[in-house]
């Protein structure tokens, strides 16, 4: 109870202030609010960053500039800097999440809605594929969404020298929910693919219900299986 006395006694003598001391006052006061505002903002911002990417350290991180609209970060042990979303799924993709969520949504009301995320190399997960025991998925990054009942996994592989390192599965989807990826999903993974080119690849699985290794543009594309199991869907970026 003291503090609250003592308060209300130090609130009722400000009538007895001067207007300089008023003036001054108010600039202390709003001097503290700020850098108690800028601290809660640093502790926000810094909170996001658990450690360095680079080496691991937690408690040794300062602001580095802005770059491409995004605060970046150097770590005073390493040296190196980052973003928040250094070796992070969308880093690695080199496409934004807004964007991801719009591959499939097109003028249809059925949206990719994710579920969790998975380490592709786990032999262990449920979204596990021959494939990822090779090196090359050693430290890949992966995304499950479900789109219409179909479980769709999005992978990231870390690749030195291109962007090429982005692939889309399902399994036990519908013909037409393959073109819908193939609609949507290519003109996001690969810009240079045109109207055409995705058509073609939408006309091959329509004729033939298949493609194996049928690639359009720097996309590759493959589809195995039939109308009553369903079919195996891969959509990749790149040539490997």
């Amino acid at each position: 109870m003291p503090d609250i006395f003592s308060f209300k006694d130090w609130l009722e003598g400000l009538s007895k202030l001067s207007d300089d001391q008023k003036q001054e006052l108010f600039k202390r006061l709003q001097s503290d609010m700020e850098t108690e505002s800028d601290r809660k903002s640093k502790e926000q911002e810094t909170s996001k960053i658990f450690s360095c990417p680079h080496c691991g350290c937690v408690d040794n991180i300062v602001k580095h500039g802005i770059k491409d609209g995004k605060q970046r970060f150097r770590c005073k042990d390493c040296g190196k800097t980052f973003s928040l979303t250094t070796e992070t799924f969308f880093y690695r993709s080199r496409i934004e999440e807004w964007q991801w969520k719009e591959i499939i949504r097109g003028k249809s009301d059925k949206k990719l809605e994710f579920t969790e995320d998975f380490v592709p190399s786990d032999k262990q997960s449920i979204h596990y594929r021959t494939e990822f025991r090779l090196n090359a998925y050693s430290d890949a990054i992966g995304k499950s969404y479900q789109y219409d009942g179909v479980m769709v996994d999005i992978v990231a592989k870390k690749e030195l020298l291109s962007d090429s390192n982005i692939r889309i599965y399902m399994d036990g989807a519908t013909l037409d929910q393959c073109e819908q990826m193939i609609k949507y999903a290519s003109p996001i993974m690969d810009k240079t693919a045109s109207d055409g080119d995705i058509q073609g690849a939408i006309n091959q699985i329509k004729e033939h219900k298949e493609a194996n290794g049928y690639y359009y543009a720097n996309l590759g594309l493959l589809l195995l299986g039939n109308d009553t199991k369903g079919y195996e869907f891969m959509l990749k970026m790149g040539n490997d």
